[in-house]
């Protein structure tokens, strides 16, 4: 199961929203069923990009429910920012 993921951040938000990111990073890798994640920025649009990929759903779920996942989706509401996710296949 592979999932890209977009956060688009701002100026006044950047240094914040990476300090909320690199926890559920490395967390995310420790993760039972956690194939790959990798995370990249656009310092210029401060836009942060997710690249992963899970042994299924249920492993995903799980992701979803740990606590640096949550702590950031938090984060992104308190600072009214928001999460594009895309499940996505090779063509």
């Amino acid at each position: 199961m592979k999932i890209f993921a977009i956060i688009s951040g701002n100026s006044d938000s950047y240094d914040d929203l990476s300090s909320n990111i690199r926890p559920l990073v490395q967390h995310a890798k420790t993760e039972k069923g956690c194939l790959k994640y990798q995370s990249y920025v656009d310092k210029q649009s401060f836009t942060f990009f997710f690249d992963e990929e899970w042994e299924g759903p249920e492993f995903l779920d799980a992701h979803t429910k740990s606590a640096p996942f949550i702590a950031l989706g938090e984060f992104l509401k308190l600072h009214g920012l928001q999460v594009q996710i895309h499940q996505i296949e090779e063509i």
